[in-house]
């Protein structure tokens, strides 16, 4: 799991105190949870303080008798946090460091850092503590807010629950005179969900009540937003016209308008954010779904659009993309791979092969546990193609737990001769809380494979949740787990990852290796990931090698290991444990 059992115990502490101080107002509530804070942080001096624009800060609790700033300094430094892009801001006198850090509107939580420095654990405690605090202030905020006001809220007529919008979605599908085409459009937007967006829930309320009045596709009874996510909106625009081009021609003219409108920024409370978003678009009659159910039809129209919206991505010449003829097949292969996987676990459809990494003297040391998917009535479907269904369905947990059963079980097993097989994983099983628990479980199931199983994880997977991964990977390596960081390269932060995570090896990335010998660049940035990697003490592992000339060169400036087509292709659990007899 991502936290340890000292603060697993103190957030269900916080839970507690928030369930029995109910009744009671924002300051009661937080001295008690400072006071909990306290005791796992000794060394850190903790305050809460309220800062209102007109007026000076106030106390609301405190850690210590005295305060860890002044007041007014406090004031000044709240008031330059709130006009920066930043959440946290160090304010540093008198030999003192003090971390400041928003919790909710006008709410900061000032820390007095201990003079010595301070250990990295604690610091990330700090910031799991910030962002769970900052959760029960806000929802304490929000309750005040709503018992205290007298004042009808800022109007999101135009803005439905989803569930109202689906059901006027149904209800479209149900009524016999619409001739002409209707549009369903996702609009997701990216650049939204910063830091400050998970700290200020009512920053998001702000921003979509902003981008709403941006859409401007209408105001009349044939238009509906909801909001599907915290930033995914819905637009449904009943029976356009019954020419399908000049409907084309309408919905891209608004949505067109609606990307000029977001190139010019958006301000909340003098704060100016600027925002990109991707948009799918379903042109459709009712007629053009034959299913009986009104409501099976709605589901349908959804997931086409949302299927047409996860197609655009940064390379798209622009950020919406229209559901055609063309993606029809497409789509309908996806819902095939989406209700086969649903029976694939329960019918024993995966299985595993193994890519061998070979050392200096061509020996086998390690292998590379691979996932395959045959199918009665898909065939052979590529890992390419099914693992990001799997990831969206939330399919790939119990995969990933099949897949590492079946490598523990092979190590204690037939496969003792092996150094260790690696498994690869993706940000949604990281993210699942039980995970760590689960391999613990595995560990203690086949103990000769403790030690021996090595987790390979994408630079794209770390920089999801840096510090999330940062602390499972702590607490896996003291487990006996090792890990690999793949495609090591290709990412915007390599360099901080062999820095921040607990790494063993680092496989460079085949698009470096393919060709290397023809190339003067690439065999520069090989050969320095090969030393940068001697200087982190970290195994380099060469994948993606396939031909001769390539292997030779790397074998020559020093690479540790290899793996590739070359050496060897994947094969089977018999073919591997023959080839480690020989």
């Amino acid at each position: 799991m991502y936290l340890n059992e000292e603060l697993y115990t103190l957030f269900r502490k916080y839970e507690l105190i928030e369930t029995l101080q109910a009744e009671n107002g924002m300051s009661g509530m937080m001295q008690k949870c400072i006071a909990e804070t306290a005791s796992i942080l000794p060394d850190f001096k903790i305050a809460i303080v309220q800062s209102h624009s007109a007026r000076s800060a106030t106390l609301l609790c405190s850690s210590h008798k005295t305060l860890p700033l002044s007041l007014n300094r406090v004031k000044k430094a709240a008031d330059l946090l709130k006009y920066s892009t930043e959440d946290t801001l160090l304010v540093r006198f008198a030999n003192k460091t003090i971390r400041l850090s928003i919790l909710c509107d006008h709410t900061y939580l000032c820390v007095d850092l201990p003079n010595n420095t301070c250990q990295r654990s604690a610091l990330a405690k700090l910031s799991l503590i910030s962002v769970e605090l900052a959760i029960i202030a806000t929802r304490k905020q929000r309750e005040l807010n709503s018992s205290n006001s007298t004042i009808v809220p800022k109007s999101t007529d135009n803005m439905t629950e989803f569930s109202c919008f689906f059901e006027s979605l149904t209800t479209l599908f149900d009524k016999k005179n619409i001739s002409g085409y209707s549009a369903l459009i996702f609009i997701d937007f990216e650049r939204f969900s910063s830091a400050k967006d998970f700290v200020r829930f009512s920053f998001n309320d702000d921003m979509l009540l902003l981008i709403q009045e941006h859409v401007s596709f209408g105001l009349n009874n044939n238009v509906m937003i909801a909001r599907v996510e915290h930033d995914l909106l819905a637009v449904l625009l009943q029976d356009i016209t019954p020419s399908e081009s000049i409907a084309f021609e309408y919905v891209t003219k608004k949505i067109q308008h609606f990307r000029r409108k977001l190139k010019d920024h958006i301000s909340i409370d003098s704060q100016k954010f600027f925002l990109t978003f991707k948009a799918g678009i379903r042109l459709f009659k009712p007629s053009d779904f034959c299913d009986p159910r009104a409501s099976e039809n709605a589901k349908a129209l959804i997931k086409q659009t949302e299927f047409t919206m996860d197609l655009v991505t940064k390379e798209s010449e622009v950020p919406y993309l229209f559901f055609t003829d063309e993606l029809l097949f497409q789509y309908q292969r996806r819902i095939s791979i989406e209700n086969e996987l649903k029976l694939a676990l329960t019918n024993n459809e995966f299985y595993l092969v193994y890519q061998p990494i070979f050392d200096n003297d061509n020996n086998i040391m390690g292998a590379e546990a691979l996932l395959r998917w045959e199918n009665k009535l898909l065939g052979n479907v590529s890992p390419a193609e099914f693992i990001p269904i799997a990831e969206q369905s939330g399919l790939v947990i119990d995969i990933g737990n099949l897949v590492a059963e079946q490598v523990c079980k092979a190590l204690n097993s037939q496969l003792q001769d092996i150094k260790y097989i690696s498994i690869n994983v993706s940000c949604i099983q990281l993210k699942d809380s039980m995970y760590s628990d689960k391999l613990e479980y595995l560990l203690a199931k086949y103990p000769k494979s403790r030690g021996r199983l090595w987790i390979e994880i994408t630079e794209s997977v770390a920089m999801t949740y840096l510090k999330r991964t940062q602390l499972l990977m702590n607490e896996l390596r003291a487990k006996g787990i090792r890990f690999m960081l793949d495609d090591f390269g290709t990412g915007h932060s390599s360099l901080a990852y062999l820095n921040e995570l607990p790494l063993s090896t680092v496989k460079v990335d085949r698009c470096f290796i393919s060709g290397v010998t023809k190339c003067k660049k690439k065999q520069a940035i090989v050969e320095s990931i090969r030393k940068l990697s001697e200087s982190f003490s970290l195994n380099c592992v060469a994948e993606g090698i396939e031909n001769e000339s390539d292997y030779t060169f790397l074998k020559t400036i020093g690479v540790d290991s290899f793996q590739g087509f070359l050496l060897s292709k994947p094969i089977s659990q018999d073919e591997l444990i023959k080839t480690l007899s020989i």
